[in-house]
């Protein structure tokens, strides 16, 4: 079976799909440094759970009210299966990382 990697923008480093975290900042495994997932590569992902749960609970035989109520509620549990689903099919994407730091405005006005 062949096995789904990306590449480091950074270094050009092989990074496995079991090695990128999804939503989260990971380090590159070659080079250490802060990577993550482009965001519209996520965003594709949560729309497709989001998609999934609709079909899901159209599926079940939920309408109107109840589909629109109901189809929101697998998209949750449903993001893992998707994302290794899609990831090995479609290796995402990676950029460098910004760091977030939170500091504190203790200017006074």
């Amino acid at each position: 079976m062949k096995r789904i990697v990306s590449t480091c923008p950074l270094c050009g480093g092989f990074v496995p799909l079991e090695a990128i975290s999804f939503r989260d900042d990971f380090d590159c495994p070659t080079c250490g440094k802060p990577l993550r997932i482009r965001r519209s590569y996520e965003v594709a992902v949560g729309v497709a759970c989001a998609v999934l749960g609709f079909l899901l609970a159209a599926g079940v035989g939920f309408r109107g009210l109840l589909l629109f109520c109901f189809g929101f509620m697998p998209g949750p549990f449903l993001i893992r299966p998707v994302w290794f689903a899609v990831g090995s099919a479609y290796p995402p994407t990676l950029v460098r990382s910004s760091p977030r730091v939170i500091t504190l405005d203790l200017h006074y006005r």
